[in-house]
């Protein structure tokens, strides 16, 4: 069988090719994975910022036209960006557990109310998702299936469930986010954060 290279796999791929796209993910897949598992210590977490960062490469892939000797830094940059972003979520969701911690006493009977209409909220927000997107992510949720178990029980591509459960996943952040949002502004939480310091928050670079 003749090797395509990697500078044809990526011609192929910014013209449009998925197959020579997927060709590009399986063999950046697993450094892309392994890197971000050292950096946020959290496989699950790692396995979804991977996700994240192909996605957003086959999005943008037509930028890289005539650039093959610069794909993998280009690929890193985005992976970079995709850990910057994730970091500075967590710092977001830690101020405002502590800004909820801090209106509360310690023993509140009010924190099983939050969590019981929080979880309700999710499922209502699941089951507005497209029959399609909510399948996908329920046998990632739930049956904690890999995308290619997902791709063969629903008949379609690897790649397919990839994006379907990202987008999935994508659109309950939105509406649970807007819920979490207004909790907040009634609560009196809306206040702009403290600035994060240099050290704690990285330079994002520009894939």
């Amino acid at each position: 069988m003749q090797t395509v290279s990697e500078g044809e796999l990526l011609r192929r791929a910014c013209a449009g090719d998925r197959e020579a796209f997927g060709a590009l993910v399986r063999c950046y897949w697993p450094r892309v994975l392994r890197w971000l598992s050292g950096c946020t210590g959290q496989p699950a977490v790692a396995e979804d910022l991977t996700q994240e960062v192909f996605l957003k490469a086959w999005a943008n892939l037509k930028t890289m036209q005539g650039q093959a000797d610069n794909f993998r830094a280009w690929l890193y940059r985005i992976a970079a960006n995709a850990l910057v972003d994730w970091r500075r979520r967590q710092q977001v969701q830690q101020r405002r557990l502590k800004s909820w911690a801090g209106l509360r006493s310690p023993v509140d009977p009010f924190d099983h109310v939050v969590r019981q209409e929080l979880q309700e909220r999710l499922w209502q927000a699941v089951v507005r998702l497209p029959l399609d997107y909510r399948m996908a992510l329920l046998l990632r949720a739930q049956e904690q299936l890999s995308f290619r178990e997902i791709g063969d029980l629903l008949g379609i591509s690897e790649e397919t469930a990839r994006w379907r459960v990202f987008r999935a996943r994508a659109l309950l952040l939105r509406m649970v986010g807007a819920w979490l949002d207004a909790e907040s502004d009634e609560a009196g939480l809306d206040q702009s954060p403290t600035q994060p310091e240099a050290s704690d928050t990285p330079a994002r670079k520009s894939p």
